[in-house]
């Protein structure tokens, strides 16, 4: 046998053997078009060496035109495949270059027909043979080109530039199979093409002598191809047995975990149930299932809802959810929770339901439990979805903010309580899925509630995050703070009925200074008006010295005034409370204009060191000077026993951000006992006081966040120390 059979032999072989397998595949998935594409394709290239070997031994001039004729028809046919398969196995061509192409074969295969002997060859007036491996073969003698064959030629650029459009197109996807594909097939499908062209070119005009050979380059791509569809059977071979051991585990998972599979077709009303499916709805191994079967293990009044849920999948909602209670031959009931979805023919009707079901029982057992301490808990308690909308509630929610339950539940918490989803961790709030790391409950936030008449309701609300088995939650606990706020307001009005109490008794200790206080510029306005009087009965008055007895008769009357206003202040019932801007030497200067006449009476040194260009406290004034008021007094009443030169020394200081001031007298300082309750109420060691000085001092310190202490001074006598933040912004 010659190397010409054998390859060609060979050649065909390979062809057929590829169809085959290919076809095979085909028929098994009809959808698969690059398949048959490719099987058409490779049957044509078995046609092409066929009709070959033909030409190579043809007799006479006839029979090798018929020959190369048919040929044509065999190469169309190809090409027509190969662009199919490009179009289908790429998914990337377009679509009006394709049209082009096969338009253009088309008309080349009718040029074929009317233009001469073929495509390429007008007329054949003789052959000659030639050796061609190791075999004498026919070719070509003499012959008259046909100058339609540019039309093929050009039909073969139309068909290699869709595929190298295709292929580059492909290239873009960038995945690594894209490429391989763009490569592999693209590439080879180009070459081999303009191979196949070239040569017959060639042979066709005269340059080259020798057969015309298209089949071994067309080999070359169909390798190229199925080398491609081989990787892409293997992979659906490996998905397949994956799938198979995925089949395996979930079926192991699904016994594990006493899942129940099932799968309902609808067109026979036949229902297939897992064995863990029959032990859970209590069904025998031997029993058939259908619809009416099923119902049967159903809880009659959780037969509603069932029929409910299922003409909701079955007419458009595609998915089926639902929990209910099943009855048990052997048992007590049991919650089942049950999810399936809709599958669906080529008509679009529903013909099949598949699904899972699960014993819930526990779950329902805990969210009851759950339910019952919620229910019992004192305050209003309220279960958020990450929607922001209410999920269950209790009965103090209906008593807080007078909706019934039904009201309530759906209701976004938002309108009970505006802005209180704020305050929920970020991963819970609505809107963003519950995720990342857990968060943390927050503290009690006072905020206003909304009833459902319109009134506000003054609450503290305090949210938690809570895992269940639907996923993650907040739980609302809200308390009604009204009766608390009004006992709030009434200590309030107790403690500063108590301070003016404070103030009054201050005023009547000091009665007899502000007396004498006030008697001095009264005393100095009579005795200037009498003077001023008798100025005017004399003949020649001096009006330059009756302006000045009148300039200071004004000033006496101011300095009445000051003090007659600053004990106004000090002393009203109703103090104000509002946060200013307090110099506290100013402040100082101020309580000791005031007492100056008692410090006087006395014998008290002074030693004033404040602190230049201090910056003000956040405080208010008249309370500041009640507080400084009371530390004066108390070392007054502290140095009348001492038998040393009486002093009382006041300072102020900076120290860190904080204002000190400080009030250091030398009596005999503090006993033991008054340190341990110096600022309880009601606890004094003078006669006639009560005890409330210093207790309010201290309140009053604690409301403007400031601190006073007191304490034995190394060097004899008691301190008294008010710090009070600066005020730096305003």
């Amino acid at each position: 046998m010659s190397w010409l059979a054998i390859i060609w032999s060979a050649v065909i072989g390979a062809c057929l053997m590829q169809a085959l397998m290919h076809l095979l595949v085909w028929n098994h998935d009809r959808r698969s078009w690059a398949h048959l594409c490719f099987v058409i394709t490779v049957l044509s290239t078995a046609g092409l060496a066929i009709a070959e070997l033909l030409t190579m031994h043809a007799s006479s001039p006839g029979a090798f035109g018929r020959i190369i004729f048919w040929a044509h028809f065999i190469y169309g046919l190809g090409a027509f495949a190969s662009l199919g398969f490009v179009h289908f196995f790429f998914g990337s061509g377009r679509n009006w270059l394709l049209a082009v192409a096969i338009g253009s074969r088309a008309l080349a295969l009718a040029a074929n027909v009317v233009t001469g002997v073929n495509l390429h060859i007008h007329a054949i007036h003789s052959l000659k043979q030639i050796p061609f491996l190791g075999s004498p073969v026919s070719v070509l003698g003499t012959w008259e080109p046909n100058p339609w064959v540019r039309l093929g030629q050009a039909s073969a650029l139309l068909q290699l530039l869709y595929i190298l459009d295709a292929s580059a197109r492909l290239w873009r996807r960038q995945s690594p199979d894209a490429r391989r594909r763009a490569t592999v097939v693209g590439g080879s499908l180009a070459i081999f093409i303009l191979t196949a062209a070239t040569q017959t070119g060639l042979v066709s005009a005269g340059i080259l002598h020798m057969p015309l050979i298209v089949s071994l380059p067309f080999l070359g791509t169909t390798i190229a191809m199925g080398y491609e569809l081989s990787r892409d059977v293997l992979r659906a071979a490996r998905l397949s047995r994956e799938l198979q051991t995925s089949e395996r585990r979930l079926a192991m998972a699904a016994s594990a975990a006493r899942l129940a599979l099932w799968e309902w077709d609808l067109s026979s009303n036949r229902i297939w149930v897992s064995n863990n499916g029959r032990a859970l709805y209590g069904v025998t191994d031997q029993e058939e299932i259908d619809f009416d079967r099923f119902m049967q293990t159903v809880h009659p009044e959780d037969h509603p809802l069932v029929r409910t849920a299922i003409e909701k999948a079955l007419h458009g909602h595609d998915s089926y959810h639902i929990d209910y209670r099943v009855v048990r031959p052997d048992g007590p009931l049991r919650w089942i929770t049950a999810r399936g979805t809709i599958e669906k023919n080529a008509q679009g009707r529903a013909n099949r339901l598949r699904g899972i079901s699960m014993d819930i029982t526990e779950q329902k057992e805990s969210e009851d439990r759950f339910r019952r301490v919620i229910e019992a808990a004192p305050n209003a308690m309220a279960m958020i979805d990450d929607h922001g909308h209410i999920r269950l509630v209790n009965a103090q929610m209906e008593s807080v903010f007078g909706y019934t339950r039904a009201e309530l539940l759906d209701t976004p918490l938002e309108q009970l309580v505006p802005g209180s989803l704020a305050l929920a961790p970020a991963t819970a709030r609505p809107s963003t899925p519950i995720s990342g790391q857990e968060p943390h409950p927050r503290a009690v936030v006072e905020k206003t509630g909304w009833h459902k008449d319109g009134s506000s309701v003054p609450i503290e609300i305090r949210l938690s995050p809570i895992s269940t088995p639907q996923g993650k939650f907040v739980l609302a606990s809200i308390l009604d703070v009204t009766r608390r706020r009004l006992a709030e307001r009434e200590a309030a009005h107790q403690r500063q009925e108590l301070a003016h109490l404070s103030r009054i008794s201050i005023l009547g200790e000091l009665s007899g200074s502000l007396a004498h206080e006030l008697n001095q510029p009264l005393a100095a306005i009579l005795s200037n008006s009498q003077v001023g009087r008798k100025s005017l009965a004399l003949p020649n008055t001096d009006f330059t010295e009756l302006a000045a007895i009148l300039d200071d008769i004004t000033a006496d009357a101011k300095r009445a005034g000051s003090i007659i206003h600053g004990m106004r202040a000090m002393f009203r019932k109703t103090s104000p409370t509002e946060i200013e801007s307090v110099d506290l030497n100013t402040a100082v200067h101020q309580v000791l204009h005031l007492i100056n006449s008692e410090i006087i009476a006395r014998h008290v040194s002074l030693d004033l060191q404040l602190a230049p260009d201090l910056p003000p406290a956040g405080a208010s004034l008249v309370e500041i000077q009640q507080i400084i008021m009371n530390l004066m007094v108390n070392s007054l009443d502290a140095v009348k026993t001492t038998n040393t030169p009486r002093l009382i020394k006041i300072t102020s200081r900076m120290q860190d951000d904080q204002i000190v001031v400080s009030v250091h007298d030398n009596g005999p300082g503090l006993a033991p006992v008054q340190l341990e309750n110096l600022f309880e109420p009601f606890a004094t060691t003078k006669t006639n006081g009560l005890g409330l000085g210093l207790a309010i001092s201290r309140r009053l310190t604690e409301r403007f966040a400031g601190t006073l202490q007191g304490a034995n001074h190394p060097e004899g006598g008691a301190i008294f120390h008010l710090t009070l933040p600066a005020k730096i912004d305003f």
